[in-house]
């Protein structure tokens, strides 16, 4: 609703650069008649629309009917990394020595700055995340890495279930999920259900 909220301030000599969630568009717009006019007056109103990919662009523009005024303000900015805290290197060489510098920036208290420290928390470090980190071979196994959410939407169950499947062919695998989320216990039956080859618990 913050774009309709400018939409209507009047405030002629503002640039209206709207960005576009696709969660809002999947969870929220696409489901309301209501939503969906809210969301044609923010639009109508935006100088630009902002996208962080073409396919997120693409079923925008589809879901309201590729409209060509859409089509014409509407632009892609690929999301980036900022260059000073995420640095290539310059040779593989280089990885232990990193990965053994973040392993004691983590073991060092407090553990991560401005960390929640109710137990209700939406985000917290696990306590244990130093052990886990040291366990790993980051030299010789193959990573698959997840980031983000822990929802059902991501994906996350599927990657899961898939890998007896990949262990099998490769046995030097190993995945990585990294993330918080209200589907995190399902995630951690699942793997403990794959683990000990009991099914059961995964039918209730």
């Amino acid at each position: 609703m913050q774009s309709v909220y400018v939409a209507r301030s009047r405030l002629g000599h503002c640039r209206h650069v709207m960005t576009v969630h696709g969660s809002c568009l999947n969870f929220s717009v696409r489901h309301s008649l209501l939503l969906k006019e809210y969301a044609r007056e923010a639009l109508a109103n935006a100088e630009w629309v902002v996208f962080i990919s073409q396919y997120s662009r693409l079923e925008f523009l589809a879901f309201f009917d590729n409209d060509p005024s859409l089509y014409a303000k509407s632009l892609v900015i690929p999301g980036g990394v900022d260059l000073k805290n995420f640095i290539s290197l310059n040779d593989s060489s280089e990885k232990q020595a990193e990965i053994d510098g973040l392993l004691a920036r983590l073991a060092a208290p407090p553990l991560i700055a401005g960390q929640p420290s109710a137990a209700t928390a939406l985000w917290q470090t696990d306590e244990d995340v130093v052990r886990k980190l040291g366990r790993i071979d980051f030299t010789d196994e193959k990573i698959i890495l997840y980031y983000g959410k822990y929802l059902w939407t991501k994906g996350v169950q599927l990657l899961i279930a898939a890998a007896p499947l990949m262990l099998m062919k490769n046995h030097r695998l190993r995945i990585i999920l990294v993330g918080f989320g209200s589907s995190r216990d399902y995630f951690e039956t699942l793997i403990k259900a794959l683990d000990q080859g009991d099914l059961a618990p995964l039918s209730h």
